[in-house]
């Protein structure tokens, strides 16, 4: 989140945007507070993309390992890219989340499910705890906006919690100085 904030503040800069630069800051110094009171600490996670049925599992040094550790969850993977793992390997780690980056997140569990149904018979499948997320939201080995807003979505789906995120807090505070 560091190299986050870094590159807010140079943009801004580079954009002759101070302000705007400050209230970005906040809003996610914000989201990161919220993010760590509601850490998953506890959560074996796995975070998958599945592209012509084949699975790649992130790595700690990757986007999705960056969601993981957002969320304060464990990272199941023990190397630091993507790699390609099978459903049966899922199965073996036993993983009690498993998050899937997709371009369509409505179709993505039942897909991924369709695909892989062993993934059912895993701890996150049977507490369904298979969760999908906005795979443009991440970025090469690191984080957005967008990737704090999703792990704080998905922190407050496992926790049952209702969903706040920036993007809708701004869209609120839109909305009321509207009116």
């Amino acid at each position: 989140s560091q190299q986050l904030k870094n590159n807010i503040q140079q943009l801004a800069q580079q954009l002759e945007q101070p302000e705007k630069g400050k209230q970005l800051l906040t809003q996610l110094e914000q989201q990161l507070t919220h993010l760590k009171k509601r850490s998953l600490t506890g959560q074996k996670a796995v975070f998958l993309l599945s592209m012509d049925n084949k699975l790649r599992m992130a790595g700690r040094k990757s986007g999705g390992g960056a969601l993981i550790s957002l969320m304060g969850a464990q990272n199941l993977a023990d190397y630091d890219n993507y790699r390609s793992i099978s459903a049966e390997a899922l199965l073996t780690l036993q993983p009690s989340m498993i998050i899937i980056g997709a371009r369509d997140q409505k179709k993505a569990v039942a897909d991924l499910l369709a695909s892989h149904p062993m993934l059912k018979h895993t701890p996150a499948g049977q507490q369904n705890q298979i969760l999908a997320v906005d795979s443009s939201s991440l970025v090469s080995g690191g984080l957005s906006i967008a990737a704090v807003d999703e792990a704080l979505r998905l922190a407050n789906l496992v926790l049952g919690q209702p969903t706040l995120t920036a993007q809708n807090s701004a869209q609120n505070s839109n909305q009321s100085s509207n009116q």
